[in-house]
């Protein structure tokens, strides 16, 4: 993917450079709710750099426990990741690098309650 074009989709969905050099998408008062890195190594970005941004794939993530509610954060998270993939033309994946489907959500929502 272009690296324009990722530092901007990721800038448009409300994800802001941050620690680790990477991408958050914060709450209201600034929290982290989830992240997004380069998923090449070695998966930072450079805000300042687009050719930093080019990349074969974007990792996006949260770290359990989820503050506030969480299966809301996750829902959040899957539509960043529908609208990243409709500007980028891209393929969402699961954790086992399979195409996301409503299984993988419904695990994925067993795991932030849990």
């Amino acid at each position: 993917f272009d690296g324009v074009a990722v530092r901007e989709a990721l800038i448009d969905q409300g994800l802001e450079f941050g620690d680790m050099q990477i991408y958050h998408y914060p709450d209201p008062s600034g929290a982290t709710l989830f992240s997004v890195m380069n998923a090449m190594a070695p998966g930072t970005f450079d805000p300042y750099d687009a050719s930093s941004h080019a990349t074969r794939g974007l990792a996006l993530f949260l770290q359990l426990p989820v503050p506030g509610q969480p299966v809301l954060v996750l829902e959040n998270m899957i539509t960043v990741a529908h609208r990243l993939a409709e500007t980028l033309s891209a393929d969402i994946l699961d954790d086992q690098k399979q195409p996301l489907d409503s299984e993988s959500i419904d695990r994925m929502r067993e795991l932030v309650v849990s």
